[in-house]
């Protein structure tokens, strides 16, 4: 991203620099960039036939100095005027080779330019001040529509300078402008509005604005208009949208929602007079509070709309429909669907009187259902499915049953009264289930055994005390996260294709206690925010990461936990535990923490004898520890850190190859390295390579190679 100038003030982030500002001669340019460019070299200069890559790599770092090199030609020309008054030719350092920069991508094809230009955004690197370092970047910025072509505004962070940008871009490339968006919840200034209008050539639409009639006609001048998005239409009449179709006779794809004032005849008459229009999305009363005074004209028209929108002579058009405080019924909904031969969307929600869905579509791609009180059964037959969501809210939903061979996600909240599901595809890869702790486990069984790809499972509550999933109903899981309501209080998992094992992100499950994996090659098992587990037993070939509560000051409280891994174990840390029992079995451990741990000397032992090929072990500020011995065969380990354990007062190291030792703050500390003591009080200690004595208060990283991390206060 380009530098930004200091913070302009509100009034001045819509204007545009004058026409003499864009008009600096090509000579002021070049002594410009001469002076403030000087970060590059020379090493392409030799190199006739450089890969584009290579030279976008040369630019990118200059192209940052750009525009501080179009801000200072002021001073530039200062410089000058200065130099000719006295009659001076002072050379600023780094002159010659800055000037060679730039002629150097002054020599650069049009081609090539253009493509390293392709790579800055419009908007937040400030691509049209480029335009004021030099006559041929302006003509290739002026000559070149692609790089125009599509605007989209985030202004969640904008400062002044971007909608200056952006002004300018509205102003002078404004013919080249395609498609223009807006982020949803951006503001959308009246000052930048009443530029849009000129972008004659623009085909795509979305303002996130309270459309009405002045919104209609200001943006009448758009004839090319192709696809138009309209979220906000409160304001929106029978004869607005008319006028719309009126005004944008090339639509081919619209978006209607929160049309509350609109009648069905009305929104019949508008796609009846759009002869081009492919594709309609029809939000009905999308986002109307119950409270607002047009609720109840909304409501009874929403039905309405509902009803016609299947008979109408355009109901092809129809890709998407939204119904949310439609009082419609099961039937209704069935004819419907059923008359809307390219519907793909389906989005049902707060639709009272609604006893049961029942679905039967050829074209349905994805369906959203929330907040249906009153449902007591689901049913979908949608070949073509591959995406459903069944939200909280349908607090009587007891049966679900989806027949789609192509589903591939599955989001199921059973609102604490689902007892069945019945999910027949075979292709499914991600599901989410959560909040069924009456489902019926001979249901929830078969749902894994009539799914057989899942690959990605996220869990919450479900049925039973203990979860188990094994080889035989998930031999394709590879990740399962744990949602905030789990409650079982043990989880078995015999999955061999299983590589990540963690819980959700900021929970706590106070009610799983033990722990059991089997798998192959796992790549991460975090289990935090668990402050009742006690037993934790993990069997694989490989495990790359494992660690237990790492965001809680509180101990938690492990009778044992048991890692083997018949290839390697590479980085294992347990924060605030206190541990009974450490047995870890594998050839090779790289890394092993234990932080703020209680563990006593015969646990460490036991650990350190069944498993002595670790190359680092951290144990930091483990209180409990009062003797630490390193066993002959221990040969693979480097590096031993043991800062902060003050109740240490023996460390005997009979192995060979230890690189480095922290004994940082272990005040009362002994070393023993092969029977002979080294006294701790010399500085270097004689014959022994990196140590950190116990007066210094050097802390390591957890890395493999540890690295000096901070000075310990």
């Amino acid at each position: 991203m380009l530098p930004l100038t200091t913070q302009l003030s509100p009034c001045a982030c819509l204007e545009v620099p004058s026409s003499g500002t864009h008009g600096q001669d090509d000579d002021d340019s070049r002594e410009t960039l001469a002076q403030e460019g000087s970060h590059t070299t020379d090493g392409y200069s030799d190199q006739g036939h450089a890969d584009t890559h290579q030279v976008v790599d040369k630019a990118s770092n200059w192209l940052t100095d750009a525009k501080a090199v179009a801000d200072a030609s002021d001073q530039c020309d200062h410089h000058e005027s200065y130099q000719r008054d006295t009659g001076t030719r002072a050379s600023a350092p780094g002159l010659v080779e800055r000037d060679r920069d730039l002629s150097y991508f002054e020599r650069l094809p049009v081609e090539l330019t253009t493509r390293i230009f392709s790579f800055l955004r419009p908007i937040e690197d400030a691509l049209p001040l480029l335009a004021r370092v030099s006559r041929r970047w302006r003509k290739i910025l002026l000559d070149t529509p692609k790089l125009w072509r599509k605007i989209h505004v985030r202004s969640d962070d904008y400062s002044p300078l971007h909608y200056t940008v952006l002004s300018i871009i509205f102003r002078v490339y404004g013919p080249h402008v395609r498609e223009l968006t807006w982020q949803t919840g951006s503001r959308v200034y009246e000052s930048l509005f009443c530029l849009i209008p000129k972008l004659t050539s623009l085909t795509i639409l979305r303002l996130p604005i309270l459309w009405n009639k002045w919104v209609v006609d200001q943006l009448a001048p758009l004839t090319r208009l192709v696809e138009l998005q309209i979220n906000g239409g409160f304001g929106l009449t029978d004869p607005d949208l008319l006028r719309i179709a009126g005004n944008f006779p090339g639509l081919r794809r619209v978006v209607l929602g929160s049309c509350w004032a609109v009648t069905a005849k009305g929104v019949e008459s508008f796609l009846e007079s759009l002869p081009q229009l492919e594709e309609c999305k029809l939000k009905i009363n999308e986002g109307l509070p119950l409270c607002d005074m047009r609720s109840d004209f909304a409501m009874l028209q929403g039905s309405m709309v509902a009803r016609s929108v299947g008979n109408a002579s355009r109901a092809s058009t129809i890709t998407a429909l939204s119904l949310n405080f439609v009082p419609v019924e099961m039937e209704e909904v069935w004819g419907v669907v059923n008359c809307l031969p390219r519907l793909k969307k389906l989005s049902i929600s707060n639709c009272e009187g609604l006893q049961g869905i029942r679905l039967h579509s050829s074209s349905l791609q994805k369906i959203y259902l929330l907040n249906l009180w009153s449902v007591h059964f689901v049913s979908i037959n949608a070949p073509l499915l591959r995406f459903l969501r069944v939200d909280s809210g349908l607090e009587s939903n007891e049966h679900l049953e989806v027949f789609a061979g192509k589903l591939r996600t599955l989001q199921v909240d059973g609102s604490g009264v689902l007892r069945t599901l019945t999910v027949r595809g075979g292709r499914l890869t991600t599901a989410e289930i959560r909040r069924c702790p009456v489902l019926d486990p001979r249901s929830f069984r078969s749902f894994f055994l009539e799914n057989p790809f899942l690959t990605d499972l996220l869990l919450g509550c479900v049925c039973g005390d203990e979860l188990v999933l094994d080889h035989i109903g998930c031999p394709s899981l590879e990740r399962l996260i744990i949602q905030a309501d789990f409650a079982c209080g043990g989880m078995l998992l015999r999955c061999p294709n299983l590589r990540v094992l963690q819980t959700a992100e900021e929970i706590e499950l106070p009610a799983l206690r033990q722990v059991i994996v089997v798998a192959e090659h796992l790549l991460k098992v975090s289990l935090v925010g668990l402050p009742g587990l006690t037993n934790v037993m993990v069997q694989c070939d490989s495990l790359e990461l494992i660690e237990a509560n790492m965001c809680s000051d509180d101990a938690l409280c492990l009778r044992s936990f048991v890692v083997h891994a018949s290839r390697h174990i590479g980085f294992m840390r347990l924060f605030d535990c206190s541990i009974g029992a450490l047995m870890l079995s594998t050839p090779c451990a790289y890394t092993v923490v234990l932080y703020r741990c209680q563990i006593s000397d015969y646990s460490l032992k036991m650990a350190l004898s069944g498993c002595p090929n670790i190359v680092h072990l951290s144990v930091e500020k483990c209180d409990t520890l009062t003797s630490v011995g390193i066993p002959a065969h221990a040969s693979s380990l480097k590096y031993l850190n043991l800062f902060g354990c003050k109740s240490l007062a023996r460390v005997t190291i009979d192995c060979q190859g230890v690189a480095a030792v922290n004994l940082g703050q272990c005040i009362k500390t002994r070393l023993f390295v092969r029977g002979l003591e080294y006294d701790l009080g010399m500085h270097p200690v004689t014959k022994y390579p990196k140590i950190v004595l116990p007066h210094q208060s050097l802390r390591w990283s957890h890395d493999r190679v540890p690295q000096l991390f901070t000075l310990a206060m």
